[in-house]
C-alpha cells in the first residue's frame, strides 16, 4: 500500500514540475518541425547584390554571411517571429521582423541603403 501511495505522489509530483517548466517558458517550441530560409541582399538605389553581409536572425546563434550574389541560407530554423539583421560596412544596417513558416518556402529580399 506504501508504494502505491508514493508512485501516485511522485506522478503528481513530475506532472507538476512539467507544467511549471511549461508555464515558464511558454515560447518555447512545441513542436521539432523546422523551417529553412534563404534570401537575397541588394543595394537599394541601385538593385545591385551584395557579398559578404552579415545576416542574423534574433534568438538564432548561427550567424551567416552574404555569398559573391548577395545570397545566403540558413536551415534547421524553428518557425516564428524573428528580428532579421543584415549589416555591411558603408551601408546602414537594416532591422526587421519577418515571419518563417514551417516548408522551405520562406525567400526574403533585403535591401540595404547606402550611407
Amino acid at each position: 500500500m506504501k508504494r502505491i501511495v508514493l508512485s501516485v505522489i511522485a506522478g503528481l509530483l513530475i506532472s507538476s514540475v512539467a507544467f511549471s517548466v511549461e508555464k515558464e517558458n511558454p515560447s518555447a517550441p512545441k513542436s521539432k518541425s523546422t523551417t529553412s530560409v534563404a534570401g537575397m541582399v541588394v543595394d537599394k538605389e541601385t538593385g545591385e547584390s551584395l557579398a559578404g553581409v552579415t545576416i542574423r536572425f534574433s534568438g538564432i546563434s548561427q550567424v551567416v554571411y552574404t555569398d559573391l550574389e548577395g545570397k545566403f541560407e540558413i536551415q534547421d530554423v524553428i518557425p516564428g517571429i524573428y528580428e532579421l539583421e543584415a549589416a555591411l560596412i558603408s551601408y546602414k544596417q537594416s532591422s526587421n521582423k519577418v515571419k518563417l513558416a514551417p516548408g522551405n518556402g520562406n525567400n526574403i529580399e533585403v535591401e540595404l541603403e547606402n550611407l
